[in-house]
Protein backbone atom coordinates (compact mmCIF):
# COMPACT_ATOMS: atom_id res chain seq x y z
CA UNK A 1 0.00 0.00 0.00
CA UNK A 2 1.17 3.60 -0.96
CA UNK A 3 2.26 5.77 2.40
CA UNK A 4 -0.05 8.54 3.60
CA UNK A 5 1.77 11.57 3.52
CA UNK A 6 0.79 14.79 5.76
CA UNK A 7 0.71 18.15 5.04
CA UNK A 8 0.92 20.58 8.52
CA UNK A 9 -0.23 23.82 9.27
CA UNK A 10 -0.85 25.91 12.93
CA UNK A 11 -2.44 29.12 13.82
CA UNK A 12 -0.80 30.39 17.14
CA UNK A 13 -3.49 32.79 18.14
CA UNK A 14 -3.60 35.29 21.08
CA UNK A 15 -6.56 33.52 22.63
CA UNK A 16 -6.97 30.57 20.64
CA UNK A 17 -4.80 28.31 18.83
CA UNK A 18 -5.51 25.46 16.16
CA UNK A 19 -3.68 22.89 14.19
CA UNK A 20 -4.72 21.78 10.26
CA UNK A 21 -3.01 19.11 8.04
CA UNK A 22 -3.80 17.67 4.55
CA UNK A 23 -3.22 14.02 4.80
CA UNK A 24 -3.71 11.36 2.01
CA UNK A 25 -1.66 9.08 -0.43
CA UNK A 26 -1.99 11.28 -3.58
CA UNK A 27 -3.84 14.59 -4.39
CA UNK A 28 -7.23 12.79 -5.04
CA UNK A 29 -7.47 11.43 -1.63
CA UNK A 30 -5.99 14.18 0.30
CA UNK A 31 -8.43 14.87 3.86
CA UNK A 32 -8.53 17.64 5.80
CA UNK A 33 -8.82 17.36 9.27
CA UNK A 34 -8.80 20.09 11.88
CA UNK A 35 -7.36 20.53 15.12
CA UNK A 36 -8.22 21.71 18.53
CA UNK A 37 -9.66 20.38 21.89
CA UNK A 38 -10.64 17.26 22.67
CA UNK A 39 -14.68 18.66 22.53
CA UNK A 40 -13.47 19.85 18.87
CA UNK A 41 -13.39 24.13 19.55
CA UNK A 42 -10.21 25.76 19.14
CA UNK A 43 -7.18 25.29 21.68
CA UNK A 44 -6.88 28.06 24.17
CA UNK A 45 -3.54 29.70 23.96
CA UNK A 46 -3.44 29.50 27.91
CA UNK A 47 -0.92 27.96 30.08
CA UNK A 48 -0.67 27.25 34.00
CA UNK A 49 2.64 26.33 35.60
CA UNK A 50 2.76 25.48 39.14
CA UNK A 51 4.79 27.19 41.29
CA UNK A 52 6.65 24.44 43.11
CA UNK A 53 7.04 21.65 40.64
CA UNK A 54 6.93 23.56 37.39
CA UNK A 55 4.61 21.06 35.65
CA UNK A 56 2.50 22.74 33.06
CA UNK A 57 -1.35 22.56 32.26
CA UNK A 58 -2.01 23.91 28.90
CA UNK A 59 -4.97 24.51 26.78
CA UNK A 60 -8.71 24.10 28.12
CA UNK A 61 -7.47 22.52 31.11
CA UNK A 62 -6.19 25.77 32.29
CA UNK A 63 -8.52 27.76 31.18
CA UNK A 64 -11.25 26.02 32.83
CA UNK A 65 -9.55 25.63 35.97
CA UNK A 66 -8.17 29.19 36.12
CA UNK A 67 -10.00 30.08 39.42
CA UNK A 68 -8.97 26.72 41.40
CA UNK A 69 -4.70 26.98 40.26
CA UNK A 70 -4.62 30.69 40.76
CA UNK A 71 -3.09 29.96 43.98
CA UNK A 72 -0.89 27.50 42.98
CA UNK A 73 -0.15 28.27 39.53
CA UNK A 74 1.72 31.06 37.80
CA UNK A 75 -1.46 31.70 34.88
CA UNK A 76 -0.32 33.01 30.89
CA UNK A 77 -2.30 34.29 28.31
CA UNK A 78 -2.22 36.12 25.49
CA UNK A 79 1.53 35.29 25.29
CA UNK A 80 1.54 36.02 21.36
CA UNK A 81 1.38 39.90 21.96
CA UNK A 82 5.05 39.53 24.27
CA UNK A 83 6.75 37.15 22.26
CA UNK A 84 9.49 39.57 21.43
CA UNK A 85 10.06 41.27 24.83
CA UNK A 86 12.70 40.69 27.49
CA UNK A 87 9.94 39.87 30.26
CA UNK A 88 10.89 36.87 32.25
CA UNK A 89 9.42 34.57 34.79
CA UNK A 90 11.80 32.71 37.76
CA UNK A 91 9.00 29.72 38.36
CA UNK A 92 9.75 27.01 40.39
CA UNK A 93 13.52 27.60 40.26
CA UNK A 94 13.80 27.94 36.44
CA UNK A 95 13.65 30.91 34.38
CA UNK A 96 11.29 31.33 31.51
CA UNK A 97 10.62 33.19 28.72
CA UNK A 98 7.60 34.30 26.85
CA UNK A 99 9.14 31.55 23.76
CA UNK A 100 9.32 29.47 26.28
CA UNK A 101 5.62 29.53 27.16
CA UNK A 102 4.46 29.85 23.45
CA UNK A 103 6.94 26.69 23.48
CA UNK A 104 4.87 24.33 25.68
CA UNK A 105 1.39 25.71 23.29
CA UNK A 106 3.02 24.34 20.73
CA UNK A 107 3.89 21.07 22.51
CA UNK A 108 0.77 20.63 23.25
CA UNK A 109 -0.87 20.77 19.77
CA UNK A 110 1.70 18.80 18.26
CA UNK A 111 0.85 15.94 20.79
CA UNK A 112 -2.71 16.69 19.87
CA UNK A 113 -1.98 16.19 16.32
CA UNK A 114 0.22 13.36 16.64
CA UNK A 115 -2.30 11.33 18.88
CA UNK A 116 -4.13 11.00 15.82
CA UNK A 117 -1.94 10.96 12.68
CA UNK A 118 0.23 8.56 11.74
CA UNK A 119 2.78 10.89 10.74
CA UNK A 120 5.10 13.25 12.63
CA UNK A 121 4.04 17.16 12.73
CA UNK A 122 7.76 18.21 12.65
CA UNK A 123 7.37 20.74 9.59
CA UNK A 124 4.71 23.20 9.67
CA UNK A 125 3.44 26.81 7.67
CA UNK A 126 2.68 29.15 10.40
CA UNK A 127 -0.12 31.82 10.18
CA UNK A 128 0.77 35.00 11.40
CA UNK A 129 -0.61 38.29 11.79
CA UNK A 130 -0.67 40.87 8.79
CA UNK A 131 2.44 43.04 9.51
CA UNK A 132 3.50 40.70 11.97
CA UNK A 133 7.50 42.18 12.72
CA UNK A 134 10.52 40.34 11.57
CA UNK A 135 11.71 39.60 15.68
CA UNK A 136 8.12 38.32 16.23
CA UNK A 137 8.76 35.92 13.08
CA UNK A 138 12.33 34.92 14.97
CA UNK A 139 10.97 34.24 18.22
CA UNK A 140 8.18 32.09 17.11
CA UNK A 141 10.67 29.91 15.32
CA UNK A 142 12.37 29.63 18.19
CA UNK A 143 9.30 27.94 20.61
CA UNK A 144 8.60 26.11 17.53
CA UNK A 145 12.13 25.03 17.91
CA UNK A 146 11.73 24.05 21.43
CA UNK A 147 9.04 22.31 20.56
CA UNK A 148 10.69 20.25 17.81
CA UNK A 149 8.78 21.88 14.76
CA UNK A 150 10.40 23.63 12.19
CA UNK A 151 8.50 26.49 10.36
CA UNK A 152 8.85 26.26 6.98
CA UNK A 153 6.99 29.01 5.93
CA UNK A 154 4.55 31.79 6.96
CA UNK A 155 1.21 32.94 5.46
CA UNK A 156 -0.77 35.67 6.51
CA UNK A 157 -3.96 34.77 9.28
CA UNK A 158 -6.47 36.57 7.17
CA UNK A 159 -4.81 34.52 3.76
CA UNK A 160 -5.11 31.02 5.73
CA UNK A 161 -8.19 31.41 6.42
CA UNK A 162 -9.36 32.00 2.63
CA UNK A 163 -7.33 28.88 2.16
CA UNK A 164 -9.41 26.63 4.75
CA UNK A 165 -12.87 27.77 3.09
CA UNK A 166 -10.94 27.63 -0.88
CA UNK A 167 -13.74 25.16 -2.44
CA UNK A 168 -16.68 27.19 -1.00
CA UNK A 169 -14.96 31.12 -2.37
CA UNK A 170 -12.77 29.49 -5.44
CA UNK A 171 -15.29 30.60 -8.21
CA UNK A 172 -14.98 34.22 -6.62
CA UNK A 173 -11.96 36.21 -8.44
CA UNK A 174 -11.46 38.55 -5.83
CA UNK A 175 -12.26 38.16 -1.75
CA UNK A 176 -11.95 40.48 1.20
CA UNK A 177 -11.21 38.69 4.35
CA UNK A 178 -11.26 40.24 8.14
CA UNK A 179 -9.45 38.62 10.53
CA UNK A 180 -10.41 40.02 13.94
CA UNK A 181 -8.38 37.96 16.75
CA UNK A 182 -8.01 38.52 20.38
CA UNK A 183 -4.56 40.49 19.58
CA UNK A 184 -5.22 42.06 16.31
CA UNK A 185 -7.56 43.24 13.26
CA UNK A 186 -6.12 42.00 9.82
CA UNK A 187 -7.83 42.48 6.47
CA UNK A 188 -6.32 41.32 2.80
CA UNK A 189 -8.24 41.23 -0.72
CA UNK A 190 -6.91 38.37 -2.79
CA UNK A 191 -7.01 37.46 -6.00
CA UNK A 192 -7.91 34.27 -7.67
CA UNK A 193 -7.13 33.58 -10.72
CA UNK A 194 -6.41 29.83 -12.56
CA UNK A 195 -6.31 28.44 -9.03
CA UNK A 196 -3.31 30.67 -7.57
CA UNK A 197 -4.04 32.97 -4.82
CA UNK A 198 -1.83 36.34 -4.68
CA UNK A 199 -2.77 39.32 -2.37
CA UNK A 200 -3.94 42.56 -3.97
CA UNK A 201 -3.32 44.31 -0.73
CA UNK A 202 -3.23 43.79 3.01
CA UNK A 203 -3.60 45.97 6.15
CA UNK A 204 -3.52 45.10 9.59
CA UNK A 205 -3.69 47.13 13.09
CA UNK A 206 -2.57 45.60 16.75
CA UNK A 207 -6.21 46.79 18.40
CA UNK A 208 -8.89 43.80 18.74
CA UNK A 209 -10.72 41.44 21.02
CA UNK A 210 -8.39 41.61 24.35
CA UNK A 211 -8.16 45.65 23.79
CA UNK A 212 -11.98 46.10 23.96
CA UNK A 213 -12.40 43.51 26.72
CA UNK A 214 -9.84 45.66 28.97
CA UNK A 215 -11.53 49.09 27.93
CA UNK A 216 -14.78 47.53 29.02
CA UNK A 217 -13.91 45.74 32.35
CA UNK A 218 -11.99 49.46 32.99
CA UNK A 219 -15.53 51.16 32.37
CA UNK A 220 -17.34 48.70 34.38
CA UNK A 221 -15.68 48.88 37.47
CA UNK A 222 -15.35 53.13 37.39
CA UNK A 223 -18.90 53.23 37.13
CA UNK A 224 -19.39 50.34 40.08
CA UNK A 225 -16.52 51.86 42.28
CA UNK A 226 -18.84 55.39 41.72
CA UNK A 227 -21.65 53.75 42.88
CA UNK A 228 -19.95 51.96 45.76
CA UNK A 229 -18.61 55.22 46.95
CA UNK A 230 -21.88 56.84 47.10
CA UNK A 231 -23.19 54.41 48.60
CA UNK A 232 -20.72 54.67 51.41
CA UNK A 233 -21.21 58.19 51.71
Amino acid sequence: MPSRFSWFGIDFGTTNSAAFSFTGVDENTIIPIHYGDDEGRPFPSVVAINKNTGEVICGRDAKDQRHALQETHVYFSSIKSIINSNQTWMIAGKEWTPEDIAAEILKALKARVERDNDNIMDEVVMAVPVGYSASKKMHLRNAAKKAGINIKMFISEPTAAFCSNYHELCACKNVAVFDWGGGTLDVVVLKIENGNISELSAEGMAFAGNDIDQKFAAKMHAKFMAIYLQSAW
